[in-house]
């Protein structure tokens, strides 16, 4: 795999914060300044949301840090227009969301991966920590096993 391709900013929270159903990869209209703060790993996807603004989806909230001069800008996401009819129509539901998972390098380009799903709520949240709790343990205990 190659240096430029290995590039992979992830949003963590995205799955702890919604229950994700569907995926969509879309290009990122990007100036030279975020198309570099990509390749440095300067940014942060945590916070940031995909709006439907005039029948096109753009990333807002997105931070490229560094010395850009507009670190907040809204990016314009490229699709094909059935693909964004479908995220339309899909975000349309009540309850529904879209958000970034992750910005990695394909060829060249940045690509957005964005997860359609809806919002869990706090006991949600914790049914998933007392999950990942559990397998861990399992996991120690058969580690421990495996050596005795």
């Amino acid at each position: 795999m190659n240096k430029v391709n290995s590039i992979k900013i992830s949003n963590k929270k995205a799955y702890f914060d919604y229950s994700i159903t569907d995926t969509f990869e879309v290009g990122l209209a990007l100036k030279g300044a975020e198309i570099k703060a990509i390749r440095a790993k300067h940014l942060k996807i945590d916070g940031s949301h995909v709006r439907v603004i005039g029948g096109n989806l753009v990333w807002l909230g997105a931070n490229f840090g560094g010395n850009i001069e507009n670190k907040d800008r809204t990016i314009q996401l490229l699709a094909k227009r059935s693909e964004i009819d479908k995220i339309v129509g899909m975000v349309s539901r009540e309850g529904m969301t879209a958000v970034p998972i992750n910005v990695h390098m394909k060829r060249g380009f940045a690509k957005l991966d964005i997860g359609i799903g809806r919002g869990k709520k706090k006991h949600d949240k914790r049914q998933a920590i007392k999950k990942r709790e559990t397998e861990r343990e399992m996991a120690v205990a058969t580690k421990m096993r495996s050596r005795s």
